[in-house]
């Protein structure tokens, strides 16, 4: 029941911007952590805690949430690469609106090193892997 409330408080905080102080924090710590994607927050949110409601999904939940976070890093990652790929001391501003710190830590080091197209097919692999986990195959 906790998980699906702070769902719903992040709900609130994300798309409607009604959820006060707490919602006004879940929205920016989303933000600093995936960026633009902080939309997905909310949802993974409701969906582990419905899950843990549900007894008979209760087993998968964990399953689920590791692998929904893995896709969301990949595609934070993806979303960096593809909006200029601002080194990661870029200030948190500019940050927020792409990939946040998780897509900048997820494709700038592989980037600098192995080049760009290197790490798309690596954030591809894993976006793979992470839709494999929450499948189960």
């Amino acid at each position: 029941m906790v998980v699906a409330a702070i769902g719903v408080v992040a709900w609130l905080g994300v798309y409607a911007r009604a959820a006060g102080p707490i919602g006004s924090g879940i929205r920016y710590l989303g933000r600093l952590a995936v960026g633009e994607l902080a939309a997905v927050v909310p949802l993974i949110l409701l969906a582990a805690g419905i899950g843990i409601i549900v007894s008979r999904a209760r087993p998968h939940v964990a399953r689920i949430v590791v692998g929904l976070g893995i896709t969301t890093i990949a595609i934070a990652g993806m979303r960096h690469l593809a909006m200029g790929a601002k080194p990661v001391t870029a200030p948190l501003e500019k940050l927020q609106r792409i990939g946040g710190v998780t897509g900048a830590l997820a494709s700038r080091p592989l980037s600098d090193v192995a080049g760009t197209w290197l790490t798309w097919i690596v954030l591809l692999l894993v976006y793979g892997i992470g839709v494999m986990v929450v499948t189960k195959t």
